[in-house]
């Protein structure tokens, strides 16, 4: 019945001078659906593969309420905030080291540097 419709709509838009006539025509909206439906595919499948990827990093980032669902901005934020803090614990606090380097610019003035 579809196919039907596709027929008559195509039979009815296309012209006599058109290239290759109404079965070109019929065939190049075919394809040309044909085309769409596979992105559509194609880009659901990209979508659900980034909801895997964000309920993965929902589950390792620690969420102050667990009562709701973050979304994927709040997921993104509360990561950069996670890594900023695990990065802060890695590095060595400022001011332990007793020893400071000097250099000298290029205008001969040293510089004392931590």
């Amino acid at each position: 019945m579809e196919q039907q419709k596709t027929n008559r709509s195509c039979r009815r838009r296309t012209s006599a001078t058109s290239r290759g006539g109404a079965a070109g025509t019929c065939l190049m909206k075919e394809t040309k659906l044909r085309r769409r439906s596979a992105a559509n595919a194609r880009e659901r499948k990209r979508m659900m593969g980034l909801n895997v990827a964000f309920d993965h990093l929902r589950r390792v980032v620690p969420q102050m309420e667990n009562d709701r669902k973050l979304s994927k901005y709040d997921t993104i934020q509360m990561a950069q905030t996670y890594i900023s803090a695990l990065m802060a614990l890695l590095e060595p606090e400022v001011g332990t080291n007793d020893v400071t380097e000097t250099s000298t610019n290029d205008s001969g003035c040293e510089n004392m540097s931590p």
